[in-house]
Parts: structure tokens; sequence; C-alpha cells
């Protein structure tokens, strides 16, 4: 066999077994891909639609319309002309569905590998019955799972998104948070760091929000209402947070550690209980699942999106002088 032939024969078992141990993520990947696609392929512009919805669900198409020039020309976001251009009308409010996992008797995430792109906490499916079997198989392995949707994502600018009917059920504000948290996704994302990611969306995510309002709709009421939600979140963050200190502080107890598996999960379920019927006393207007304890994906998930506001705040205000495009594009 000639040199270049061993050379080409190499590569060839190199590239059969770099397919052979990444199958799983490849087929995910068309999975993936393939959804998007059908979601892209099922949707029509926005020119279209908004003749063919009801009046106000046309004024909040026109409204994202707003969001993309003010999030590209005050913000300094990135923002590609075709995102959020079309509009799909769904059959079900729920198209796509997340599961997320966490060490059971750690409050550390489970990590699903995505080979170049690294590790995330999260895996999403266009398939609810892939997604529960993903949740399942996890579930099996010994993790606290959760199985929920997904009302908007980011592929990072690398594919259009399009505008989904049932983001349209939320109201202006929250729709305005909903665009600028994602994207803020296309413009600032660092691999491997989904906390920071996630926390750094939402973050931008509220100043645009708040910054909007008064610069483009110059809508005192709806700044007023948004304010006192965010108030509202923060009061149930502060909660959340001390809560979740309280349950790491009892898996690193020595006593705790100690105990037996069943021992140890008849702790946690106390601790569980204890938290819902609490938090139900101070927020019982605010939506939980009742029906299940929670589990540590409750504190880990809350963790990934909203540990480091307070932080980033405080960036803002003092290295930036509360100037949110320089804050941005420093951080690009």
């Amino acid at each position: 066999m000639s040199i270049k032939k061993k050379i080409l024969f190499i590569l060839l078992i190199l590239v059969v077994g770099y397919l052979a141990c990444h199958f799983s993520l490849m087929q995910y990947g068309v999975r993936q891909l393939s959804g998007q696609l059908s979601l892209i392929n099922s949707s029509i512009p926005v020119g279209e639609a908004i003749n063919q919805v009801s009046k106000g669900e046309a004024d909040k198409i026109q409204l994202i319309q707003q969001v993309k020039t003010y999030a590209q020309n005050q913000l300094h976001l990135s923002v590609d002309e075709s995102s959020y251009s079309s509009f799909v009308k769904q059959d079900s409010s729920k198209t796509m569905w997340v599961v997320t996992a966490a060490e059971s008797y750690m409050l550390e995430d489970y990590n699903w590998n995505y080979g170049p792109l690294g590790g995330m906490p999260y895996k999403g499916f266009f398939d609810y019955r892939l997604a529960k079997a993903e949740e399942e198989k996890i579930r099996n392995q010994g993790f606290d799972t959760d199985l929920g949707t997904a009302s908007g994502w980011s592929t990072l600018g690398i594919l259009s998104e399009p505008i989904l009917s049932n983001m349209l059920e939320r109201d202006s504000a929250q729709l305005v948070e909903l665009i600028i948290h994602e994207l803020t996704h296309a413009t600032i994302y660092n691999f491997g760091e989904t906390t920071w990611n996630e926390n750094m969306a939402t973050f931008i995510g509220r100043e645009g929000t708040k910054r909007f309002i008064t610069d483009q709709l110059n809508d005192s009421s709806l700044l007023s209402d948004y304010e006192a939600a965010l108030k509202q979140k923060e009061l149930r963050s502060q909660f959340i947070y001390q809560k979740a200190n309280e349950l790491n502080a009892l898996y690193q107890s020595a006593d705790f550690q100690a105990l037996a598996i069943n021992q140890k999960q008849k702790e946690k379920e106390t601790f569980m209980r204890e938290f819902l019927n609490a938090y139900l006393v101070q927020f019982p207007n605010k939506e939980i699942d009742v029906k299940k304890l929670p589990n540590n994906t409750l504190f880990t998930g809350f963790l990934m999106y909203h540990s480091s506001l307070d932080s980033l705040g405080l960036v803002l205000e003092n290295q930036f002088q509360g100037k949110l495009p320089e804050f941005i594009e420093a951080h690009k």
C-alpha cells in the first residue's frame, strides 16, 4: 500500500471513529435542525401575518419589529434582519420542550455534552416523546429532573427565529424582555458558561426593557407596572436564594452525608415540603406546580438565571455609569 493510500486509510478510520463516538450527538443535532427548519418552513412573513391575526396580536408583532430596531441602534445588540421577521401560528402553545437535571443531593447541574460546544445544563426537543424519554433516562440514572416548555430560544444568529403565536400571549413588557433576552444570546455568548450567559441575558433583557418602554413607548403606566412586577420577582428571588443556601447547607452537613440513601431522601422531601408550604404562604398568587414536590432542579434552574443579577447591576452602575450600550459593547 502506498504512503498516500495509507494516509487516506488512516484518515478514513479516524473519521469513522469520530462519527461512531458522536453518533447520538449528530443524530440529536439533525433532529433539532429539522425541527427548527420545520418551524421556518411553516412560517409566513410578518407583513402577511398582521393581516391574518387579531388586532392585539398584530400590535405585538409590530412591537417586536420596534424592539429589533431599538436593540440594534440603541442597545448595540446584534440583530439579524431575518430574526423575528416571520410568524408561526401554533396548533398548540407547546412547541419546544426542555429537559433539565441536577444531582440528587447536591445543588449541581447535570450537563449534557454537546461536543465542541461544551457542556450545557439543558437539552431541548421539538418532539415531546423524545423529551420525555430523555427525562426518564436521566432520572433512572439517579438525577433529579424536570421537563418544561420554552416559549423562546436563540440559535445564536445561525438560523432565523420566527415569532411563535404563544409569544404574543405575554403582556407587552414581558414580550419586549423576551426578545431582548434572546437577542442578547446572539450578541454575547461564552461557550460552556451557561450560568453566565443566562444571567447576562436576563439582566440585559430587564434593563433593556425599561429603557425601551421609556425611550420608545413613553408609557409611564406600563413602566410602573413592569417595575412593580420586577420587585415581586426580586422578593421571590430573595426567598428562593435563601432556601437554596439552606438546602445546600443541609446537603453539605456531616450529619446528612452520614445518612443512608433512604434517610437522605426523607430529609430532602421534608425540606421540599416545608419550602413549598412557605412559598405558597408568601406568594399565593404565583404559579408553582403543587401536584408534586419540587426537586433540586427548581433551585439550580433559579441560580442559572438569577444568581449574578445583583453583581451585574453593580458593574453597570459603577463601571459604566448606567450606560447599557457601553456595558454591552464591553462584553461582546
